[in-house]
């Protein structure tokens, strides 16, 4: 089996919508590839290993991660719909009056 892998690294935009992030910094990215043998390859078929997960994620850091994002878009959208709610009612009275 050989393991192959390869790294990047760009710098990250001064505002980025995802993960959220405000201000710049450095991305990293890791990628990995297995080359495997005809010996390796049959016993992966024979366990039914191929459709397993290596990586699992841990659900509740997912939730952290998350998060915050969720919060600042929450309250962004809710100071915009705010800001056109009370527009729009403002112009029907000033209409009215």
């Amino acid at each position: 089996m050989k393991l192959l892998l390869d790294r990047d690294q760009k710098d990250a935009a001064l505002f980025s919508l995802v993960p959220l992030r405000f201000g710049s910094g450095v991305t990293f990215t890791l990628h990995a590839e297995m080359e495997l043998e005809a010996e390796e390859e049959a016993l992966i078929k024979k366990y039914k290993f191929a459709q397993s997960a290596l990586v699992a994620s841990d659900p509740v850091e997912d939730i952290k991660q998350s998060l915050r994002p969720a919060l600042i878009l929450g309250f962004l959208t809710f100071v915009i719909i705010w800001f056109l709610s009370s527009f729009g009612n403002a112009i029907g009275l000033a209409i009215c009056i």
